[in-house]
């Protein structure tokens, strides 16, 4: 009893689909904690505390104008994202127009996808290991094909 002859090739090509629908997949981030509940941060508050709710911060920037050892630690979260297409611009195309057998020329609709953002930055004034002070501010970013606005 032989096997039908596409029963390789069609095993082959099923694995390979497999295989990059696996290989596609984007693995979850272990490194910033869930939030489920709401989380306030408070003065005085310790790093370790911080860390465990929020994860490590995005960036550390020490500060040198004070005589202790102070930093700021920055985390960015984004609230929101969305894309869309847009119209950027029109490009002339040359069509045969059958009824008049000629060409011509029509302006066609070039569009572009645009990708939006809005990120919370907060920024943490940590004094010897404590919570002093932090700000936060929303920035709200749109970008077009490689063009930020």
């Amino acid at each position: 009893m032989s096997a039908h002859p596409l029963f390789v090739p069609v095993r082959i090509l099923c694995l390979l689909v497999l295989l990059c629908v696996v290989g596609c997949q984007t693995t979850a981030d272990t490194q910033r904690p869930e939030l489920t509940k709401p989380f306030a941060v408070s003065r005085n508050m310790a790093a370790a505390e911080l860390v465990a709710n929020l994860g490590e911060p995005d960036l550390k920037h020490p500060l040198h104008d004070y005589s202790v050892e102070a930093e700021v630690w920055v985390y960015n979260r984004t609230l929101a994202s969305k894309s869309r297409m847009v119209l950027t611009g029109t490009q002339s195309t040359r069509l045969w127009d059958p009824v008049n057998k000629r060409t011509v020329t029509v302006d066609m609709p070039v569009y572009q996808p645009e990708k939006s953002a809005t990120v919370e930055v907060s920024e943490i004034l940590m004094i010897r290991g404590q919570v002093h002070s932090w700000k936060r501010k929303t920035i709200n970013d749109r970008d077009v094909e490689g063009l930020s606005r």
